[in-house]
Formats: C-alpha cells, sequence, structure tokens
C-alpha cells in the first residue's frame, strides 16, 4: 500500500509539472528566422551575422570583448573596412558606425554604395536627379557628379575612372581622390560612339576602356604616369580586315599595365547564312556532328582573343582559326593555344589536345609545346611569373622550362601514385595541382593523402 500511494502521488507530481503547450499557427510564422554569418573585421574584434525572416531581414554586428552588439533592421548589405562598419537598408538608409568611437552616422536617400578605404560612394536621389556623391568615414560630401554612367576605382583607390552621359554628349573623366580634382580625358558625340566597359590595370598605371557604335568599336587607353591616351580601332596596321572588336567581352590588362586584352570577331556580314530548311550535310569523317559544326563554321564565327601594347603600338591576335581557343598566363607573358579539334573523334569526355606556346612579346608563330595533352588545357598550368608550365601526362607531373623548351618529369622518382584510380581512364586523372610557391621556386602536387614540394628540375628539398 505504501508503494502504490508513492506511485500515486509521484504521477500526479508529473502531471502538475507538465505544462500544456499551445499549437502552432501560421501567424507564429514570422517568428521564425535563419542565423548567417556574414564578415569579420580586420582586427577580429568584430563579428557581422544575419537573421532571415519570412518578410525583412536584420543585420547585426557583435563586438565579441565587449559584447556590444549593434543592430540594422531591413539590411540589405553591410561591410567592415578599418575602423568601420557601413551598412545599407531597404528603405535607403546608409550606417556609417565608428567601430573605435561608436558614433554613427546616417545617409537618407541612398539607393546604392560601395564602400573603399577612405570614402564611401553612394548613388542618391536628389531632386529627381540621379547623383553621385562621394563621403568620408565622418559622412561629409567630399565630391558629387552628375550624369554619371559608370565609374571603377583603380586597385590602389588613388583614382576613379568614369563615364558620364548628358544630353547628346558623353566623357570619359578621372577622378583624383587626392583633392578629388577631376579631369576631363574624352569627350565625344553620343551618336560617334558610347564609352563603357572600363578596366584598370592591377598594377594601377593605366585604365582602359570601349567606345561603341553598333557593330563598331574602339578601345582607349590612359596611363596614368605618362599621361597620354591612346586609341586602338580597326583600322590599325595589322588589324585583321574580316574583324571587329567584340564589346561584349571585357577588357583585360597586364598587371604592369603595359598590355590590353580583349575579343575580336568576324563581321557578321561575312558569317555563313545557312536557311533554316537547307539542306543537312552529315559526314562521319567530321571531327564534330552537322549541328555542333555549324555553330562555329570551323572556328571562323567565334571570338578570337587579341593583344595590343599602346605604348609600342603593337597588335597580336592570339588565337585564330588554326588555333581557335588559348588564354594567357604568367603574368601575361605568354599564351597557350590549341585546336579542340584534333582529337575530337576519340572517345573521351574531355579531348586531349596539343599544346602550343606563344611568346607575346614577339611576334613568331605558336609553338609546339606537348602533344596529346590529357584532359587538354584543363591540366595545365602556368607558373605565376611565366618561368614554367606544368601537366599532367600518364601519372606523373611534367614541367616544361619556357627558356629552353625542356620537359622534366619531376614525379619520376617518388614512389607513391598521383592517379586517381579508375576503371576507364587510367594514369589519366591526378589528385591536383594546388599551386606554386613564391617566384616559382617550387611546384605543388597532390598524391592521395600528402601534398609534396618539388623544384623545378625534379629534384625535392
Amino acid at each position: 500500500p505504501v508503494l502504490l500511494l508513492l506511485i500515486f502521488f509521484a504521477s500526479q507530481m508529473a502531471m502538475g509539472q507538465h505544462s500544456t503547450k499551445r499549437n502552432l499557427t501560421q501567424a507564429d510564422y514570422h517568428l521564425w528566422h535563419t542565423l548567417s554569418l556574414e564578415a569579420i573585421s580586420d582586427d577580429g574584434n568584430w563579428v557581422s551575422y544575419r537573421h532571415y525572416y519570412e518578410d525583412t531581414d536584420t543585420l547585426f554586428v557583435h563586438n565579441r570583448k565587449s559584447k556590444k552588439v549593434l543592430s540594422f533592421a531591413k539590411a540589405t548589405l553591410g561591410t567592415f573596412k578599418g575602423n568601420y562598419y557601413v551598412s545599407g537598408t531597404s528603405d535607403g538608409l546608409v550606417h556609417i558606425v565608428s567601430l573605435k568611437k561608436g558614433s554613427v552616422k546616417i545617409v537618407k536617400g541612398v539607393q546604392q554604395f560601395n564602400a573603399y578605404g577612405s570614402f564611401v560612394i553612394t548613388q542618391q536621389q536628389i531632386d529627381n536627379e540621379n547623383i553621385t556623391v562621394i563621403l568620408n568615414y565622418d559622412g561629409k560630401e567630399i565630391h558629387r557628379s552628375s550624369h554619371l554612367l559608370e565609374y571603377q576605382v583603380s586597385p590602389d583607390e588613388q583614382f576613379i575612372s568614369m563615364v558620364k552621359r548628358e544630353d547628346t554628349m558623353n566623357a570619359f573623366v578621372l577622378l583624383s581622390t587626392n583633392g578629388f580634382v577631376a579631369t576631363e580625358l574624352l569627350k565625344q558625340p553620343i551618336d560617334e560612339g558610347l564609352f563603357s566597359m572600363m578596366k584598370w590595370s592591377t598594377g594601377n598605371s593605366a585604365v582602359a576602356l570601349y567606345d561603341t557604335k553598333g557593330t563598331v568599336a574602339k578601345i582607349h587607353y590612359y596611363h596614368v604616369g605618362r599621361r597620354v591616351l591612346h586609341t586602338l580601332s580597326s583600322a590599325f596596321e595589322g588589324f585583321p580586315l574580316s574583324m571587329n572588336f567584340y564589346a561584349r567581352a571585357e577588357l583585360n590588362l597586364s598587371a604592369d599595365g603595359n598590355r590590353v586584352f580583349f575579343k575580336i570577331r568576324q563581321k557578321p556580314e561575312l558569317n555563313v547564312d545557312r536557311p533554316a530548311n537547307g539542306v543537312q550535310v552529315w559526314n562521319t569523317d567530321d571531327p564534330q556532328i552537322y549541328p555542333l559544326s555549324i555553330v562555329t563554321e570551323g572556328y571562323t564565327q567565334n571570338p578570337k582573343y587579341a593583344m595590343w601594347e599602346p605604348l609600342g603600338n603593337r597588335f597580336l591576335e592570339i588565337t585564330d582559326t588554326d588555333y581557335p581557343v588559348g588564354g594567357t598566363g604568367g603574368n601575361s607573358t605568354l599564351a597557350l593555344v590549341y585546336n579542340p579539334l584534333t582529337y575530337c573523334a576519340g572517345d573521351k569526355f574531355v579531348h586531349d589536345a596539343d599544346l602550343y606556346i606563344t611568346d607575346l612579346s614577339k611576334n613568331a608563330p605558336p609553338k609546339l609545346m606537348a602533344k596529346n595533352v590529357i584532359g587538354g588545357s584543363t591540366n595545365v598550368f602556368v607558373s605565376p611569373t611565366g618561368k614554367y608550365v606544368c601537366y599532367f601526362e600518364q601519372g606523373q607531373w611534367k614541367v616544361y622550362t619556357v627558356a629552353t623548351g625542356v620537359t622534366t618529369t619531376v614525379t619520376a622518382t617518388i614512389p607513391v601514385s598521383f592517379s586517381i584510380e579508375s576503371m576507364t581512364e587510367p594514369d589519366e586523372n591526378s589528385y591536383g595541382h594546388p599551386g606554386w610557391s613564391v617566384d616559382d621556386a617550387h611546384i605543388l602536387v597532390y598524391d592521395e593523402f600528402d601534398v609534396w614540394k618539388i623544384k623545378p628540375d625534379g629534384s625535392r628539398i
């Protein structure tokens, strides 16, 4: 009886501690959220994270030492910049927060913004006009520009290149962030050409942009140190008569700014015109089936890669119909090119390729580097300075020395396998190549479990 009494009281106590749970309804859904890490400040003392709700988001900035938390409702973007945090909200507010002082400056009417080391560029609606306003981190205006179509900040943030378009004119303008003084580099009527797609060199020395009119284009190049503007048009000596600039592809500049890379394409009126209901000729000896072959028409209609040296006044077509695919590497000192149709008739998913190397400082034709390279261009890597090219072949890593043209099998004496086991393609797929050491001193390659550090001549440290 005593035992039964204890069981009874215990059950009654458990029932008394049990609280009735409320059923979840649709009205509660808005309370749910997911948490996402955003960024960490440079000094590691601040962390930003976001709560995602059904209707809106909230961005939080948390100090891991003081536990201070800042919150920004409706935040769309936030970024750390040194001792500041800049956040924008969907209702047009930009918060500039001093992480040291704890002060907050609020800018209203901002459509979008980009934060840089010492300034913030905002797009604002002022008196029914889109105005670009540059602010310092105290929230004070240091420059204002109207009719701005696009801008690009140089990597060192010393200059801002701009394209302005007003009424019937467009202008190419360079703004120095030292005093924010603007210099107009080029101005012309819109019906003579539109400026667009600016690109800086990573070394900050030069900027280039397109000047397009219909299907015809030019490239303008400005060297900051020399303060000289150069222009390349399709009338340039050596420019293929059948080609125009392909202005849909972005421009690229070498790190030193001395070379501009771009694409050119056959003039549309020269393309093959095939009626939709025309006769199709399928030939079993062709490297590609008919539907694929008519896309490029023997690679006459696909864009080609080209280079221009403004200071040396030299043009070079890097890819052509013989070697229609390729790209630059080695700090823009060389290019690798190949023809994907050479082994196209094979049964591999990724076809082998005969790789050719082009020295961009010369006008010499491409030189054969290696035949039957497995995996084509996907298995080839150029060292950062352009001294070497490595590729994987028959289970071994090989290094081609550009200066001498000598190829060395650098993994030949290492008693491990560098090939991923495969029943269908043995010794064709490597475990990978994570990169090179500083100044091309060593190549790094994976086996199944380890990373090997090897000198380009094959010796190990």
